[in-house]
């Protein structure tokens, strides 16, 4: 059972009631009440106010407090069950039979009711105990005794997983921050295990290095019941072993890394292949360590020959293949440059006839519960009409036969996917300049088949399967499906690996990800997307996919049967061979500059000037949104989230921007305006969202560490403008008053503060000048009295006044 809200919830006037049972001091019981009463922020409008229930968690006397509370609760759960325990408000009761259970879990229920509290009835439940038994404070509990449930392993594993494919950081630090996270880990789950993936391994590697000799060889013992594919491990662990003069240890790393087979057998005698083996071997972890770094068909055929002389043919034929994969790599691309019968866009009756629809929607539907329908909108815009209700086959024969047109969203509410998607289309200034199906708009759609080519030919360097599908109108959907809805954190990861390895984009031709790395709020569906062989709203072409040749396809029976699938371990392989691309390695290219010509969009605020002069990415998405014609919906909310918030001025240039894209809208822009959250989004987030953008123009701007406020693009205006800029939103806690927001927006400000201080200095200056001018005066009178009496010293009632000759005047001491 778990109360819900438990702290929350405690009435003041029933707790102060028990403590005056045992506390006669008034003044005591005086102490508590003031503890319990004091003032709390409130979260909607930030003003302090008096605590009317319940006991703050941060409090140290919370503990104490609430267990005081609940004492004659558990006297009677004690009383009335065979066995209970309560950890704050987890509670745990075991009974003899389900009746007694029920009759006990009411009683209690109907308790903790007249206490003013009440069950959480996702965490309340009654269950029969088999030999799966239960769980509790975070462990399972089994007639084999107590263990730490596997949720919390997998949870494990997957944070040191997410932490080790997403910081960017050098290896050695991320051994640190697992240190960190494994260390928080143990002290809850104490006890020994085995370590559950390769990343915990290497940890816990690291961690027993300074431990006696005996722990160190057990943790080495465990090695090779992990398989790794990260390449920054397989570095390590193979640097690891030549350390401890293992070579063959090394080898074995860099041989399971590249998934090198067993050999089956070896020719000659054993003492015939070990004198081969240590000729060899320095050789052969030399040329596996410039692989890594280096990958070459030179260096596959090196290593291939050099398996060869070791008599290791098995192994050889591996580095074969690897040869003529890296080989490939410059080779020209197998599709033809010429696309044929583009003018095929609509499916055979024949092979409508034959299609699986249950095969159909397996590969491209996506979340189950709701799907949209594409219909014409005003100025012949598209737009979406959400149908809460399950996609099914009749929607999609309907779809397919040109009915209707169907837009499926592509995550499902745990952040998963079944496919990845790249969306490829000309810019929207292309489509202003030349009208469809012109010669001009056929050789920029030319120019974005090549690209799709391009996308395909590094899906296949890395070992996957892309699916060209023409969407009927102004571009091209490739597609990579998975065998299981895996989460989206791996799929965004993997399309950044794919980003990476792209050529730069072609001018006027855009790319955009579905699922994209922006994280679906509750209540909202995130993307959609159109599914194929359906009807373009705007050109009424029916969208197809092309083959190899970039020819249409005809059998699409055949060719859904066929499309390659990918499970999570592949996925996985791919990101671990790209994790010694971190930030900062020698040979990484410039930073690019986004353009700095803000001319066209016309005269500026000087607040909106700043913030495009100092953020490389609020530049870089202007601009794209002024030269493509186009920005996707989370880049305009990135533009809102920032340039919204920056009163009157800030919102009528987003309506600037946005005015260069192409399904621009006054109302529709005005009303996500309306809609703004209440704070600017922050440094962090963006980061987070524009990664490979980030990376490639810099995002290292140096905010003053301000207490309660946390970095955002806005800081660059309220910093730098000369001008007040008091109707700019202050990136703070929304727990922060509006006098500290204030106090906060003087200290960020070095304008205003420089401006204040320069003040200062003026009156204290002014101020200087009239008292220098009083001391003349006095030291002049004294200086006559003094050579009227002919006298230099005169004593007075604070001590002994004197005049001293300095120069060409005088000083006055008074000596006490």
């Amino acid at each position: 059972m778990d109360i819900s809200a438990f702290f929350d919830h405690i009435p003041h006037e029933e707790l102060l009631r028990i403590l005056s049972r045992q506390i006669r001091e008034n003044d005591v019981l005086e102490v508590v009440k003031a503890i319990l009463k004091a003032k709390v922020l409130d979260e909607n409008t930030g003003d302090l106010s008096e605590n009317q229930i319940g006991i703050y968690q941060g409090s140290s006397c919370a503990p104490l407090l609430s267990n005081i509370y609940l004492m004659d609760y558990d006297r009677e759960m004690e009383k009335r069950s065979s066995f209970y325990i309560r950890y704050s408000d987890d509670i745990l009761a075991l009974e003899s039979s389900e009746e007694n259970a029920g009759r006990l879990f009411e009683y209690s229920r109907l308790y903790l009711g007249k206490m003013g509290l009440e069950l959480k009835e996702s965490k309340t439940r009654l269950q029969r105990l088999g030999r799966e038994g239960f769980t509790y404070l975070g462990y399972r509990f089994t007639v084999n005794g107590k263990a730490v449930p596997a949720k919390a392993v997998s949870s494990l594993t997957s944070r040191l997983e997410t932490m080790w494919l997403t910081s960017g950081l050098e290896l050695d630090k991320k051994i640190k921050k697992g240190q960190e996270i494994l260390g928080g880990w143990e002290q809850y789950y104490r006890g020994e295990r085995k370590p559950d993936s390769m990343i915990e391994y290497v940890i816990i590697l690291s961690m027993v290095q300074n431990k006696e000799k005996e722990i160190r060889e057990k943790i080495e013992e465990q090695r090779f019941a992990q398989v790794n594919y990260y390449k920054d491990i397989a570095k390590y662990m193979a640097d690891y072993w030549i350390g401890r003069e293992k070579l063959s240890f090394a080898l074995r790393e860099y041989e399971q890394f590249y998934q090198v087979p067993e050999e089956p057998g070896k020719s000659g005698t054993d003492k015939e292949h070990d004198q081969k083996y240590v000729r060899f071997s320095g050789e052969l972890a030399k040329c596996y360590e410039r692989l890594l770094t280096e990958p070459s068909d030179e260096l596959c055929a090196d290593i291939m020959q050099l398996y060869t002389d070791m008599g290791e043919y098995e192994k050889a034929s591996c580095f074969w293949e690897m040869k003529v994969r890296y080989s490939q790599k410059s080779s020209v691309d197998s599709w033809a440059d010429d696309r044929k019968a583009l003018d095929m866009t609509n499916l055979t009756d024949n092979s409508k006839a034959k299609m699986d629809i249950q095969e159909y929607m397996e590969l491209f539907a996506g979340r189950e519960d709701t799907y949209a329908v594409e219909m014409p909108g005003p100025g012949g815009k598209r737009i979406a009409e959400q149908v809460m209700e399950p996609l099914t086959e009749e929607v999609i024969r309907r779809h397919l036969a040109g009915e209707m047109t169907v837009e499926s969203y592509v995550q499902r509410p745990n952040s998963t996917a079944k496919y990845t998607v790249f969306d490829i289309d000309i810019s929207k200034r292309i489509l202003l300049q030349y009208s469809y199906g012109s010669a001009e708009f056929t050789a920029y759609k030319q120019k974005a088949a090549g690209f799709a080519r391009q996308l395909c030919k590094v899906l296949r360097r890395i070992g996957l399967t892309g699916y060209v599908e023409d969407t009927g109108f102004r571009g091209y959907h490739v597609w990579v499906f998975f065998t299981e809805w895996i989460p989206v954190r791996y799929i965004n990861q993997f399309t950044d690996c794919v980003q990476k390895e792209l050529e730069e984009e072609e001018e006027d031709i855009l790319l955009e990800i579905f699922p994209n790395n922006i994280r679906v709020r509750q209540g909202k569906c995130g993307q959609r997307i159109k599914l194929p062989l359906g009807i373009h709203i705007r050109t009424g072409q029916q969208s197809f996919f092309l083959d190899e040749g970039m020819s249409p396809v005809v059998d699409y029976k055949e060719f859904l049967s066929g499309i390659a699938k990918y499970s999570l371990a592949a996925v996985r392989k791919i990101l671990g061979m790209y994790t010694m691309d971190v930030k900062g390695q020698p040979g990484q290219p410039e930073l690019k500059v986004a353009d700095q010509n803000l001319e066209r969009f016309g005269p500026l605020p000087e607040a909106v000037r700043i913030v495009l002069e100092k953020c490389s990415l609020m530049r870089y998405l202007c601009q794209k949104a002024a030269t493509t014609g186009y920005l996707a919906h989370s880049e305009r909310l990135s533009v809102l989230y920032v340039f919204g918030h920056m009163g009157d001025e800030g919102k009528e240039f987003l309506h600037t921007v946005m005015g260069f894209t192409m399904n621009y809208q006054f109302d529709i822009t005005q009303r996500f305006i309306d809609k703004l959250p209440e704070k600017p989004i922050s440094c962090v987030k963006l980061r987070e969202q524009y990664k490979l953008i980030t990376a490639e123009y810099g995002c290292s701007c140096n905010f003053k560490r301000t207490k309660n406020c946390y970095p955002s693009p806005v800081l660059h205006a309220i910093k730098n403008s000369g001008e007040d800029q008091t109707e700019i939103t202050v990136p703070v806690s929304r727990t922060v008053s509006r006098t500290k927001e204030e106090k906060i927006y003087e200290e960020i400000n070095i304008h205003k503060q420089t401006e204040k201080l320069a003040q200062k200095i003026v009156e204290l200056k002014k101020q200087r000048r009239g008292l220098d001018k009083s001391i003349h005066k006095v030291e002049t009178e004294l200086q006559r009295i003094f050579d009227s009496a002919g006298i230099d010293c005169l004593e007075i009632e604070m001590g002994m006044l004197v005049r001293r000759k300095q120069g060409d005047g005088y000083e006055w001491l008074i000596e006490l």
